[in-house]
């Protein structure tokens, strides 16, 4: 009888503590469900307090009144927003895809996208504009299918005749456009520079009805589009040097005589034209400053622009003087409340627009960073040099001594050969490995000593797969119909053929290998996947002699490199780098190699472009003090190909560890002239970079040691 009173009582003991844990609990999430309203509601009152505050602000600078309705549309990557400051939030009204520019003619909105032209005349239905802009193949390959996708070729610019607006142009990097019925024909005009690049576009009519575009390497050409004129380059070669880029053109109208605005990047100023007299002028100049000038938009004699410190407000009358024009309580509501980001601005009151802003990821506050990964900096090494264990410890221990972290090694060399023993059997039955290493062995070092792997893949120069199953995957000759290789013709006749071997970046079964190999290496330890001559071949005297038997109809270069991209980013699981040639990281201009960086910066993390001194030509950049050429270079071109990319890539840049028997390394290579590439770097965007010496001789850099010392 006792057991069963002191159990009954231990019964209601735990039953009171379980009556009393369930009220706490209860408490705890009225107190939770609370606090969620609370913020809920301070969410909404931000936000209704930040657009009430931008209102006022545009209020105070005049750039709208309280009388007339105001309309304001953001773009971004989830398409258009609207808001008419009534009940302050913005109503996602288009979601088609991403919205980099707003127009609005009397007849309707105008929205550049990355799916096109878009016209709406009541923001309401939206239709595409899209009829003659080309149209480009890409590949999609998913489990040893093929299927063909058109794209609209990105649309770069879109204007509107200012005299009639039912003119349009517009361009995109390879092609000008023109359209003189609102848009609903697009008729093509061939590029003037004949190579990619174009940047920017615009037409007025003056009688005869005009074209202007600019191109980044090229400059600025003119055309009479009712006449059968040929191109004019109007490009000052005492106002432009070959560094420049001429961003975005805009065509004012100011006392009978039409004057064409033309904004400069990377040397940032801001020029006028005559276009009557060709007459140029200068309104301003950033001295001494690198930086970008993009979206111009002219208003009642004010002149808005975006730069990476901002938006700026040019007054372009009296004593020209510019000030920042704070867009940050918008940009701060997108990007803290909505988690996305802006990329194009549209304010009208009435019938009139006060201001037209886009290009603004220029100003945007979070810049998209790969973390960690932007940390690294190394070496190189040649995989015969980690061919002993002894060898891997010394370089390990070199790493150590100059503070570096990473090593960049070849698993599949500049022959093709795989330099590791594969597991997987799809790898076995092609048997193209060749003095192997332990990568087990060096991958648990390099975990040991926190040294992060990178696997360089020399990918489309490939002498074993060009090989394989005579020649199946080589690019082929046009006369013998065999594989191409490159060769220089003598004097005499003769041919020297250079021992490259190139297979087809049109095959989806040498993407495949490839990828086959990249799933391998991850799966065995390395950290990142480098892809090394991800272009078409370059160099010879027949480099236009072959074709390939892969290539679909309606591709290029281009599309081949971004379909095996595209296949890249959806099977390797860790970051993809890729290397480019130093050229092709400063010029918004892929050229023959297929290698854009405007258009890799949408599938990979990390560049590597090649800035090597020795190999650009001995006048390029190279002035007073001299021996800071090596500087210029990896400074400005870090921050160019950084800007090119819209920042969305980690710029990681090899140095020159090596010396070449050129008239300019002849002078001044020297320890300075490595620590100044390094300068160079860390003082643009300082995101890493890695040494390259082909033999793995790090005797130039060994001063590091004794710099770190000093620190």
């Amino acid at each position: 009888m006792k057991k069963i009173r002191n159990l009954l009582f231990l019964m209601s003991v735990m039953l009171f503590i379980l009556i009393h844990i369930n009220a706490k609990i209860s408490l705890y999430n009225d107190k939770k469900n609370s606090d969620k309203k609370k913020y809920a509601k301070r969410i909404k009152s931000n936000k209704s307090r930040e657009i009430s505050i931008l209102l006022k602000k545009l209020k105070n600078d005049k750039i709208i009144n309280s009388k007339d309705e105001n309309l304001l549309l953001i773009g971004n990557k989830n398409g258009l927003y609207l808001s008419d400051f009534k009940d302050r939030h913005f109503i996602n009204i288009w979601k088609g895809g991403e919205v980099r520019k707003i127009i609005k003619t009397g007849y309707g909105y105008f929205l550049l996208t990355s799916k096109g032209i878009v016209f709406s005349e009541n923001l309401k239905d939206f239709k595409f504009k899209n009829k003659g802009i080309y149209e480009k193949n890409l590949i999609s390959y998913t489990n040893n299918t093929k299927k063909v996708i058109k794209v609209v070729e990105e649309v770069k610019d879109i204007k509107i005749d200012i005299n009639n607006n039912s003119n349009l142009a517009a361009c995109s990097k390879n092609y000008i456009y023109y359209s003189l019925n609102r848009g609903e024909q697009w008729k093509c005009l061939k590029n003037p520079a004949w190579v990619s690049g174009l940047k920017s576009v615009s037409l007025y009519t003056d009688r005869d009805i005009y074209i202007v575009v600019s191109h980044s390497v090229k400059g600025l050409f003119i055309k009479n589009l009712n006449r059968r004129s040929d191109w004019v380059n109007l490009t000052n070669a005492e106002i432009f040097s070959n560094t420049d880029e001429i961003s975005d053109l805009i065509i004012t109208k100011e006392n009978n005589n039409h004057y064409l605005y033309c904004s400069l990047n990377f040397n940032p100023a801001i020029y006028r034209i005559n276009l009557r007299t060709y007459k140029w002028e200068k309104i301003m100049h950033f001295n001494g400053r690198f930086d970008l000038i993009e979206g111009l938009f002219i208003h009642n004699d004010l002149i808005y622009f975006s730069t990476i410190k901002g938006i700026i407000r040019l007054n372009l009358t009296g004593s020209i003087r510019h000030h920042y024009f704070d867009l940050n309580n918008l940009v701060n509501y997108f990007t803290y409340f909505k988690k996305e980001k802006i990329e194009s601005l549209f304010l009208s009151q009435g019938n009139t627009t006060h201001l037209n802003l886009n290009n603004l990821w220029l100003i945007r506050k979070d810049r998209e960073n790969k973390g960690a990964v932007s940390q690294y900096k190394g070496i190189y090494i040649n995989t015969d040099n980690l061919l002993k264990d002894h060898n891997i410890d010394k370089y390990i221990k070199l790493l150590k001594d100059l503070k570096l972290n990473m090593i960049v090694t070849d698993m599949k060399d500049d022959f093709g050969n795989l330099r590791f023993e594969p597991k997987g059997e799809y790898l076995k039955k092609f048997n193209f490995t060749k003095r192997v290493i332990n990568i087990d062995k060096l991958i648990k070092k390099c975990r040991e000593n926190n040294i992060y792997l990178a696997a360089r893949i020399v990918l489309f120069k490939d002498r074993c797969l060009y090989k394989h199953n005579n020649n199946e995957f080589a690019l082929k000759d046009i006369y013998t119909k065999q594989g191409w290789m490159p060769y220089v013709k003598n004097g005499d006749g003769s041919y020297n053929y250079k021992d490259e071997y190139w297979v087809d970046p049109f095959s989806e079964k040498v993407w495949e290998y490839n990828i086959e190999v990249s799933k391998e290496l991850i799966s065995r330890g390395f950290n990142e996947i480098q892809f090394d001559y991800i272009r078409f071949p370059t160099d010879g005297d027949n480099i236009g002699e072959y074709y390939s038997e892969y290539r679909t109809e309606g591709m290029n270069k281009e599309s081949a490199i971004e379909s095996f991209l595209n296949f890249a980013k959806e099977n390797i699981t860790v970051p993809i780098s890729v290397d480019i040639y130093g050229a092709n990281g400063w010029y918004r201009s892929g050229c023959v190699t297929g290698q854009d960086v405007d258009m890799i910066k949408n599938y990979v993390d990390i560049i590597c472009p090649m800035y090597y001194p020795s190999h650009f030509k001995d006048d390029f950049l190279n002035y007073h003090p001299f021996d800071l050429r090596p500087y210029r270079i990896y400074f400005y071109g870090s921050l160019r190909n950084y800007y090119i990319a819209e920042s969305q890539l980690i710029v990681r840049p090899w140095i020159q560890a090596f010396k070449l028997n050129v008239k300019y390394d002849n002078q001044f290579f020297s320890e300075n002239y490595i620590l100044n590439q390094i300068k160079g770097c860390e003082d643009s965007i300082n995101q890493g970079y890695a040494f390259w010496n082909a033999s793995g001789n790090y005797k130039y850099i060994k001063f590091l040691k004794d710099l770190n010392k000093e620190m």
